[in-house]
């Protein structure tokens, strides 16, 4: 029982105290506590159950959550949000209950409670269940990947019906399974959580008017691009594809389909940097660096850029508590670009002179940067990353 229980609790438990001082021989039995739950049936839609309270509290709240950050609350937070809530309902004896809404894949707790409606007390202890998974829903979408390189893919979207709303997006299946542990629920709540952060950004906006943005209808065509900028080559990726209308309300389970980019072909390319001038622009406020870039295969195209040095540093200090492998970092500098096409079309072949001068603003005086090198094609880098570092002097007097 939990420290805040027991608080609601102790003028109850005085109350017996003072009872008992009248017979000594006699102590009050203690209450009978405790609920059975009997799970009658899982559908990838439904879940009836049947429920029983302690014949002490016949006045109880039941309600469904999924089993996700949703229930990362206190016991006395969560039965104020659950007493607060407009579908507050309560039962009385044993109940056979359905609740529906729910989404296949997904992990949900029953979370329960004795109730005094007219004293608005708890009368128990705040219960979760076993953890209840519904099973995989079968495909209500139809989803084809194709023209899949190490960088794109194109992708179409097909809905059980052309009035149908509904959401889709692409994830990469690590991120699905490590961070929320394969369950279609978690990740459709982190959905919402994306659209209520964005939201609070901005004044008057609730996180239904973003969501209402992003529903679809009918079928939809288009490429990773539109998405992502471009995708990890020779990585697990998945589209993924719900019904949801502008009220927030799940009316299609998920349907995913999984696919793999390509694997680049590796090169032996290596890569020589000449630093070239490092010239102060007044106009913008900071200096215009040049190096040249002697690859050499001369005929394979390559990928090069200058950016700060420390922003390369930081995926090997404590605060990364994400990946740090080469791959990922020349994959964070390929999404410098809106498109798998742009990066592609970025790509240099030959020798090639390398700078910032189309930067809004110069580098900044006495600190570090680099040049960043790999090869780099259709289907991503076909070598390992090369970094050249260099400093800038200080600001000249003007």
């Amino acid at each position: 029982m939990g420290k805040n229980f027991r608080m609601l609790l102790l003028p109850l438990l005085a109350l017996v105290a003072l009872v008992g001082c009248d017979k000594p021989d006699q102590p009050t039995p203690a209450p009978e506590v405790g609920f059975t739950v009997e799970i009658d049936e899982v559908t990838a839609y439904e879940l009836t159950f049947t429920i029983a309270p302690p014949s002490a509290s016949p006045t109880y709240t039941v309600k469904l959550y999924p089993d996700n950050k949703s229930l990362d609350k206190s016991d006395i937070e969560l039965a104020a949000e659950i007493v607060g809530a407009e579908d507050f309902t309560t039962y009385e004896g044993k109940q056979t209950l359905t609740f529906g809404g729910l989404v296949g894949n997904s992990a949900y707790r029953l979370v329960y409670f004795a109730y005094d409606v007219e004293a608005g007390k708890l009368l128990s202890d705040l219960y979760r269940s076993d953890v209840i998974t519904t099973p995989e829903s079968e495909d209500a979408f139809e989803i084809s990947v194709s023209d899949i390189t190490g960088i794109s893919a194109k992708v179409s979207i097909t809905p059980p019906d052309n009035e149908l709303t509904y959401f889709y997006f692409i994830e990469e299946k690590a991120d699905y399974e490590n961070y929320f542990g394969g369950d279609d629920q978690s990740l459709i709540y982190n959905d919402f959580a994306y659209w209520e952060f964005m939201a609070s950004m901005y004044e008057g906006v609730t996180w239904l008017d973003l969501l209402a943005m992003e529903l679809s209808q009918g079928v939809q065509s288009f490429s990773s691009d539109d998405l992502f900028g471009s995708l990890e080559w020779d990585t697990d990726y998945f589209v993924y594809a719900y019904g949801l209308n502008t009220e927030g309300e799940v009316t299609q389970s998920m349907t995913k389909k999984f696919f793999k980019t390509n694997a680049p072909e590796a090169s032996d390319n290596t890569f020589e940097v000449e630093m070239g001038d490092v010239v102060w622009d007044s106009e913008k406020m900071g200096f215009v660096a040049h190096a040249t870039v002697t690859p050499k295969n001369l005929d394979e195209s390559y990928y090069a850029v200058i950016t700060n040095k420390d922003w390369y540093d930081w995926y090997f200090t404590e605060d990364n508590k994400g990946r740090s492998d080469n791959k990922y970092i020349m994959y964070q500098l390929i999404l410098n670009c809106p498109s798998s096409v742009i990066a592609l079309e970025e790509c240099k072949v030959g020798v090639s002179d390398i700078s910032n001068e189309d930067w809004q603003t110069g580098l900044r005086p006495e600190r570090e940067y680099a040049v960043f090198v790999f090869g780099f094609g259709a289907d991503g880098a076909t070598t390992d990353l090369q970094v050249f570092p260099f400093t800038t002097p200080a600001r000249p007097q003007e």
